[in-house]
């Protein structure tokens, strides 16, 4: 099974490509170019599930979101409807299941691509979706 997980934001989006529960490339794009990814990836047949950290705007952000467009919500609506039009599974994670992934990849001494040097945040956010949904999640009844 091929999976990407993805960290959308305003500005970069991490993803992270996983095959058999494996992470094999992360990577951060602007949305603009992640979207580009997606769709050719989408249409080569190189994806089966798309695993997305979903959008919560919490009281005590709601006011530097003030006059956003929220770009990350559009993003993250993008791929949504190239996911669904393709029948692709979708699956929403909160931002909190990145704890438990830490915690897990640190047990079971899984290595993370990326920790490498000059790997940003969004990309190890990425990476620690696909491990909470190959490891944890996707024994639940994802198949």
């Amino acid at each position: 099974m091929k999976m990407m997980a993805i960290d959308p934001g305003d500005v970069h989006c991490g993803w992270a490509l996983f095959e058999d529960g494996q992470c094999y490339k992360v990577g951060t794009f602007i949305p603009e170019d992640l979207l580009n990814m997606v769709t050719d990836m989408l249409a080569d047949g190189d994806i089966d599930v798309l695993v997305v950290e979903e959008y919560r705007l919490y009281p005590d952000k709601a006011k530097t979101q003030s006059y956003s467009d929220f770009p990350t919500v559009e993003t993250i609506g993008a791929l949504k409807y190239l996911a669904r039009t393709r029948g692709i599974l979708i699956v929403m994670q909160p931002a909190a299941a990145k704890r438990p992934a830490t915690g897990f990849a640190s047990a079971m001494k899984i290595p993370m691509l990326s920790y490498q040097k000059g790997q940003s945040r969004h990309a190890k956010d990425a990476e620690l979706h696909g491990i909470y949904w190959t490891q944890c999640e996707r024994k639940r009844g994802y198949q």
